[in-house]
């Protein structure tokens, strides 16, 4: 065994204490006691901010710079490199849920979080739902250019707009980054995992939404740029 001494879970939490010790996520100063007295913390936590602190950049933590100052960035502005089309005319966005982590090689094995959040989900629009005669526990599934997903249950729900949805990309049953573009941010390296043109497809409605044609004003049609972080690659923007 890596670590035969250790026996609980405290013996692994008080590893971590001494690894982030001196980093900017600094638990040296934590214990299950302070957290239960506390309620939580948030670090750093140690011999500087003993009880942790409500702010990670302040005064007392500058930022990792040479001159303690944030780096802020001026980058051009391009269009979405997928934007909406009749044939893909809402907008994913992926992200996490509380109960998992990552593509679950952990939680799905601790029952309470499985049993909370056990396969994904798609958050739809009241109004998107009435057009597609769906309910929230009823399966949809959805489709973009790069491949399908199916049997996808539905929660109907305010905190998404019109024209957009929200999965999360945590199961593999349903892997929604089959469905997500190519592009990423070229001074990160960050994919862009939150604006994917996609069409939704029910049993009532299977053909999908269409889309909405909207006037606006400046807009610019057929606007060729180079876009996001696709290397060497362009493609024409078409504004409806």
């Amino acid at each position: 065994m890596l670590f035969p001494n250790w026996s609980e879970p405290r013996d692994a939490f008080n590893e971590w204490k001494k690894v982030s010790k001196g980093q900017l996520c600094d638990y040296s100063g934590m214990s299950y006691e302070l957290i239960e007295e506390l309620g939580g913390i948030q670090w750093p936590c140690n011999e500087q901010f003993p009880k942790g602190s409500k702010r990670l950049y302040t005064a007392d933590i500058p930022y990792r710079t040479k001159d303690q100052k944030a780096k802020l960035l001026c980058l051009e502005w391009h269009p979405m490199a997928e934007p909406v089309s009749p044939e893909f005319p809402v907008i994913l966005n992926t992200g996490r849920t509380v109960e998992q982590w990552h593509t679950r090689t952990k939680t799905r094995d601790i029952a309470i979080l499985d049993n909370l959040a056990p396969e994904a989900w798609v958050d739809v629009s009241p109004i998107d739902a009435a057009k597609l005669k769906v309910k929230s526990g009823d399966r949809m599934s959805l489709s973009s250019p790069r491949g399908r997903i199916d049997d996808v249950i539905v929660r109907v729900t305010s905190s998404v707009r019109e024209g957009t949805v929200f999965v999360p990309f945590h199961f593999n049953e349903q892997l929604i980054n089959t469905l997500t573009n190519e592009s990423f941010c070229p001074k990160s390296g960050e994919p862009n995992f939150k604006q994917t043109a996609i069409q939704l497809h029910s049993d009532e409605v299977p053909e999908g939404l269409t889309l909405e044609e909207e006037q606006s004003s400046g807009a610019i049609a057929h606007h060729k740029v180079v876009y996001e972080g696709v290397a060497y690659k362009e493609k024409e923007y078409n504004k409806v």
